[in-house]
């Protein structure tokens, strides 16, 4: 086994845990493809940060290789189109050229415009006040103008490759003071709903689900991880939302 192709292997791996799969998933499927290709003996050890693995390629001949992973997001298709690159290469073992042609055929994938991002963050924090009682049309344009602002916020931070805490936090701060201050002005009867709805675009419902998904599969120190960051970021949105709520006057409500 040659370092290209180990290299190649440990680039799916990666892959696999920045879209979101599951760190059991993608230590088992390291070590099928590994095997396929003639290992000897596999260990690998993954966590939501890091990858390690340790292949003895020949008798005596062990090679190491260490990954860094730096950001994780929920991108489902691309996990699923990974896991059945990762079983084509467990069956058929093709050639490296052929396996780095398909991982970048991956990679191209079409993904959301800004745009698309943007206006969906607006339907969806209009569709949260609706849900927890706002009844004006004001109240439900403003949710909606503000969740696509948010959204632009979010994607240029995350292009930036900005802190999440940092990130939920500006938005958390910048939502609830631009909704005070447009409630203070009278442009908006109540600010529950509109807050509420928005703040639901930030709440890190995904990290959360992910974290107890790990725990519950055995994997408890990339659980702890993902719980950990959920718990950090949901504070970062109460802090926010606290924050400008203080220096508006508004009641926090």
């Amino acid at each position: 086994m040659n370092n290209r192709l180990l290299s190649c292997i440990m680039r799916i791996g990666r892959l696999m845990v920045e879209s979101g799969a599951e760190i059991y998933r993608v230590e088992e499927s390291l070590e099928r493809v590994l095997r396929a290709y003639g290992a000897k003996e596999v260990n690998v050890f993954a966590i939501t940060s890091n990858i390690m693995v340790s292949v003895e390629c020949e008798e005596y001949v062990i090679k190491n290789y260490s990954c860094r992973i730096r950001s994780i997001g929920n991108h489902v298709e691309r996990v699923d189109r990974l896991n059945a690159l990762v079983r084509r290469l467990t069956a058929e073992a093709p050639a490296v050229e052929i396996v780095e042609a398909e991982v970048e055929k991956i990679l191209s994938m079409k993904e959301y415009s800004d745009n698309e991002i943007a206006f969906a963050h607006g339907l969806i924090a209009s569709s949260f006040s609706v849900f927890f009682g706002a009844r004006g049309v004001e109240e439900i344009v403003m949710a909606l103008l503000m969740g696509v602002g948010v959204g632009v916020c979010t994607r240029q931070l995350e292009k930036l490759r900005a802190n999440r805490l940092l990130d939920r936090f500006l938005c958390a701060f910048l939502v609830t003071l631009l909704t005070f201050v447009f409630w203070r002005m009278k442009l908006v009867s109540s600010v529950d709903e509109i807050i509420i709805g928005i703040l639901m675009t930030l709440v890190p419902g995904c990290g959360f689900t992910n974290a107890l998904r790990d725990l519950f599969t055995g994997d408890s120190i990339s659980g702890a991880l993902r719980l950990i960051e959920a718990v950090l970021v949901a504070f970062a949105i109460a802090a926010g939302y606290v924050l400008a709520g203080v220096l508006t006057g508004g009641a926090l409500l």
